[in-house]
């Protein structure tokens, strides 16, 4: 081989190590900017900051402290054949009033979820035998509006119908009375059995079918309670009076 046939091997090879690395540094850039940028694979534009704040106040405007308020993301399916679209995943993000009735939420907006919801009940952590169970409310549409950062929503809870009554014999019998607090803790209960034991003592049972509860009352406290699986209440139409 000749030295000048050497000479542009060499460079050749030179050459071709040169692209390779400088194609390398390139892909690695350009990772790093798509990153930036907000492209991930499979997942879309990288999730956004938003801000949904509000108040919740009751009928008579006076604010409802702690109180569940929950974002719920949900990535949905329609079906033509399907009364509402199916929920193939979702995240919840929770968080409660303060003494002042104000929530506020900041949660990155992610599109792999399709549709937001606003939802103003939690189980077991909803007051509902003061208040009935507000509907959720889709946000969906505020949510990927371009260029919003911030979203209200307030919500007026409204009473439960039954709410005056139980308030009213609450006041009768005693807030802190074993009858007062169960009433307070689940409401009107859906059938009340009066019995006689030994001694003339008299007793009450309140039957909570759907909830899966029987109190049992001696001379106004608290006996016994009994647990069972939660059921239907029988067909018959017991007048609800305690």
């Amino acid at each position: 081989m000749s030295r000048r046939t050497y000479l542009r091997t060499i460079f050749y090879c030179g050459s071709r190590l040169i692209q390779r690395a400088a194609f390398g540094a390139l892909v690695i850039v350009l990772s790093v900017l798509l990153e930036l940028a907000g492209f991930q694979q499979g997942v879309g534009l990288k999730a956004r900051e938003m801000m949904i704040r509000g108040a919740v106040v009751n009928e008579s405007g006076y604010p409802v402290a702690n109180t569940p308020v929950r974002l719920i993301a949900q990535r949905v399916e329609e079906n033509l054949q399907a009364p509402t679209p199916a929920i193939l995943d979702k995240k919840v993000i929770e968080t409660r009033t303060d003494s002042k009735g104000l929530y506020e939420i900041v949660a990155l907006i992610d599109s792999y979820y399709n549709r937001y919801v606003l939802s103003f009940y939690s189980e077991n952590q909803f007051d509902s035998i003061v208040y009935t169970i507000p509907p959720e409310e889709d946000i969906s549409s505020a949510v990927f509006k371009e260029g919003t950062a911030e979203i209200t929503v307030n919500r007026t809870l409204t009473y439960n119908p039954q709410w005056p009554e139980i308030k009213a014999r609450i006041e009768e019998l005693g807030a802190n009375s074993d009858q007062g607090r169960i009433l307070r803790l689940r409401g009107v209960p859906d059938k009340v059995e009066n019995f006689t034991v030994q001694k003339g003592k008299q007793g009450e049972l309140w039957w909570y079918y759907s909830k899966g509860f029987c109190y049992r009352f001696l001379q106004g406290r608290l006996d016994k309670l009994f647990n069972f699986t939660p059921m239907n209440p029988p067909r018959e139409e017991w007048k609800q009076a305690i």
